[in-house]
């Protein structure tokens, strides 16, 4: 695969989220969608299992994560040490269907990275 550099694409912070979204909520066991996503991270030089420790989501840490089914039409981890701006630094990565994706969130980032309510979009 040919190596490339996600920072000619976005700002340092968009791709942190987008990687760390990555290397937390895919399953051990993958299909073709989630393998284009590791795809990514491989050509961009991320190594997850470093992402998946940082944010206990290895395979030895206890964490919660809601598997991908038909019904939920998503997949749902919580990482740990998401922010680290106060006690209670958890988050929950979610991916799937959009239309109930966006049903979950309050904001979005946009192309600079800035947090937007929906209601202003």
């Amino acid at each position: 695969m040919k190596p490339i550099n996600p920072l000619d694409l976005m700002p340092q912070d968009m791709w942190n989220h987008i990687s760390t979204s990555i290397a937390c909520n895919v399953p051990d066991e993958y299909g073709a969608t989630d393998k284009g996503m590791v795809d990514l991270l491989q050509r961009a030089s991320v190594d997850m299992d470093t992402v998946r420790k940082k944010h206990q989501v290895y395979k030895t840490d206890d964490f919660i994560r809601y598997p991908f089914t038909s019904s939920r039409k998503r997949m749902s981890t919580v990482i740990s040490n998401a922010h680290g701006k106060d006690a209670y630094n958890k988050r929950l990565l979610i991916k799937g269907a959009s239309e109930l994706i966006t049903k979950c969130c309050t904001y979005y980032l946009n192309e600079e990275g800035k947090q937007c309510n929906f209601e202003d979009s």
